[in-house]
């Protein structure tokens, strides 16, 4: 794993093979028609890797036509009817396509005017007030706000949810320390290893499983019910808290919590993001189907795409600002009367300089730093 440019060329799995050889295996198990599905691959020149520019695997695209045409192949379309993601139908995929300045859709959030506790938080994205991809309402339910903005007066105890809506899911933060910014006070909040756990170690979990399966791998979260049927897993960059087993399959890997482990630290008084960093890595599992030659020698394990980090950190006026805040709330019973007013006047600015930050700060990390926005509306209930 390294950090380059957008013409570097690199070798990575790949992605559709691996997904049509999962799909497959999900409609036969006939050794000749997987075998015959193999050989008609392979023959227009797949193989299990792919070497391809940076850009083109990110978000130019790289030819995917040898499947979209296998899909629409006569043989595979009497086997049963073969839907394909819509976004590869054109003949090319990229990993972030469509990402940079995209619409993430319509967010109905609470204003937090009756309670404060209810500031940011999403009621219904798209209209919706739940997803429909998991095995279980809790897991389906909308929590959290959309990881920008974050409820004020918060306590050690509190777990703060944002909603993910490319993972079809909301994720959580814990309360891990406290530290400072030039005297402002921020809690440390991070994913905690219990989001990672395997069904068996958290029963809570265990609707985020693929239908008909067992999810028993430590440290990674399934995502395939998300994404069409794809074999995903995201994890923490570098196997952090994954299985030692499972981490030494792969060369390279590194794992470091100060490296890797994301944060948000959070002003307790008023919810501001003095500085984030969200960390992930997208991982595919390949497996080992002797009926299929191009996998028949493959160790079964699961194989890092790529780790990406999302950072934004609050500085200039407004962070001298909220350090006033900080210390008012800290001082003087009529602090908090003054607390109030700069709040009143401060934070609408903070938020904006917040988003404005996030919208500049994207970086894709191992492989290039990508200036990406994402377009997101929202309108405010009370």
């Amino acid at each position: 794993m390294s950090k380059g440019g957008e013409n570097d060329v690199v070798t990575m799995i790949n992605i559709p093979y691996v997904g049509v050889a999962k799909l497959a295996h999900g409609f036969t198990d006939v050794e000749f028609l997987l075998n015959t599905l193999d050989d008609m691959i392979s023959s227009k020149g797949e193989k299990l890797t792919r070497r391809e520019k940076v850009r083109d695997l990110l978000f130019d695209g790289f030819s995917v036509q040898t499947f979209v045409d296998l899909a629409n192949d006569p043989l595979v379309q009497n086997a049963g009817e073969v839907h394909l993601p819509e976004k590869i139908l054109d003949g090319k995929m990229g990993i972030l396509e469509g990402k940079n300045g995209s619409d993430e859709g319509w967010m109905e959030v609470r204003s937090g005017k009756l309670d404060t506790v209810d500031f940011g938080r999403v009621v219904s994205y798209n209209g919706f007030k739940k997803f429909k991809v998991w095995k279980g309402d809790d897991c389906n339910r909308i929590k959290g706000t959309d990881g920008i903005i974050f409820q004020p007066f918060l306590n050690t105890e509190l777990r703060m949810e944002a909603l993910v809506p490319d993972l079809c899911r909301s994720i959580y933060f814990d309360y891990t320390e406290t530290v400072f910014y030039d005297g402002i006070p921020a809690y440390r909040f991070r994913q905690p290893r219990s989001m990672y756990q395997s069904q068996l170690t958290n029963p809570d979990n265990a609707c985020f499983c693929p239908v008909n399966e067992t999810c028993s791998l430590e440290g990674f979260i399934p995502v395939a019910p998300c994404l069409e049927g794809a074999p995903l897993f995201i994890s923490q960059p570098h196997f952090l808290f994954v299985d030692k087993e499972i981490r030494d399959l792969v060369e390279g890997l590194n794992p470091d919590p100060e490296i890797h482990w994301g944060y948000m630290d959070l002003n307790p008084t008023t919810g501001v993001a003095l500085e984030a960093k969200h960390r992930v890595q997208f991982n595919m599992e390949v497996r080992n189907w002797p009926a299929m030659p191009t996998f028949s020698n493959v160790t079964t394990c699961i194989i890092p795409i790529m780790w990406v980090e999302e950072g934004a950190t609050l500085v200039g006026p407004n962070k001298m600002l909220l350090k006033l805040l900080a210390l008012s709330m800290s001082g003087w019973v009529f602090g908090q009367w003054v607390g109030l007013f700069l709040g009143i006047i401060v934070l609408p600015g903070i938020a904006f300089l917040i988003v404005i930050m996030r919208k500049k700060a994207n970086e894709v990390k191992l492989i290039m730093k990508s200036p990406s926005s994402t377009k997101r509306e929202a309108k405010t209930i009370g």
